[in-house]
């Protein structure tokens, strides 16, 4: 396993981008194909006449290729853009705060479909935000992308390649039936020592029924038996991990043991803690 991972607390951002990570690829595109559209409706508007018309002061003059456009989502590469000219100079387009603007929102869909927020609700919402920003189109198949990629992470069938299980919970501004609620969250290590996102489960608490759901479905995808269970100790997880794979051994988390050891060494001189912090880790890792 990566031990720079295991110094690492699971948050709900950490979740996130390994959804992320998932469905980036075709988000991308979608982006691009949006924003070439955008441009030319963009451009029309500002002209204000159909091509050929003469009557504007400002023309359409081609387009150019742009080789890449960074945006918080990746690089789009090769874009095709709309120029414009008036009494011989050209006139840009200002794109940067549509790209920004349009991908401000990605993490939260993602967020939402995780969070198993109806369809309908995520298109109300977000498109109370988006204005006329993204097209309703355009807006619509982020939200089919996020949908079909999302379900694949969670139906797709598991190999035997996975030897390890990470389990964790995720507190954040969840709410279920008006409680607060927990992301249950099954990461797999295989044979090479790589991490991957296999599934998570929305649950009132961490609790023996609610672990033994989450790995339940992780069986019936495939994967029959797993060598350790590593997780924090929370109520119930130990046991849960023995029922579902009694062949499995069940491991404290390091992360969680070191936190754990500095609340005991809290009240030591500063130098004295992390003396403590890094042979804690030259040890175990």
């Amino acid at each position: 396993m990566n031990p720079k991972f295991l110094k690492e607390n699971l948050t709900l951002s950490h979740f996130i981008m390994q959804v992320f990570s998932i469905v980036k690829p075709k988000l991308i595109e979608i982006l691009k194909e949006s924003l070439e559209k955008e441009l030319i409706v963009q451009r029309d508007k500002i002209i204000g006449n159909r091509p050929y018309q003469r009557s504007s002061r400002i023309k359409r003059w081609g387009y150019t290729i742009r080789k890449y456009i960074i945006t918080p989502l990746g690089i789009l590469a090769n874009v095709r853009i709309p120029r414009m000219r008036e009494r011989g100079k050209e006139v840009r387009l200002f794109i940067d705060k549509y790209v920004h603007y349009a991908t401000d929102f990605i993490n939260d869909v993602i967020l939402a479909h995780t969070l198993n927020m109806s369809t309908r609700k995520i298109t109300v919402w977000f498109r109370s935000r988006l204005k006329e920003v993204v097209s309703y189109a355009t807006f619509c198949r982020f939200i089919k992308v996020v949908e079909e990629e999302i379900d694949k992470i969670r139906n797709s069938p598991l190999f035997s390649d996975i030897e390890g299980l990470i389990l964790d919970g995720i507190w954040g501004h969840i709410r279920i039936k008006k409680k607060k609620g927990v992301i249950l969250v099954a990461l797999g290590v295989d044979r090479e020592g790589k991490i991957h996102l296999l599934d998570w489960e929305l649950a009132e608490k961490e609790s023996f029924n609610s672990y033994g759901v989450l790995l339940s479905r992780l069986k019936k995808r495939g994967l029959e038996k797993v060598k350790i269970i590593v997780g924090d100790g929370a109520r119930g997880l130990p046991e849960a991990g023995k029922f579902v794979y009694p062949g499995s051994n069940f491991q404290y988390c390091l992360w969680h043991l070191s936190q754990t050891l500095m609340k005991q060494v809290s009240h030591l001189p500063p130098k004295i803690k992390d003396c403590f912090y890094n042979q804690f880790w030259e040890i175990f890792v």
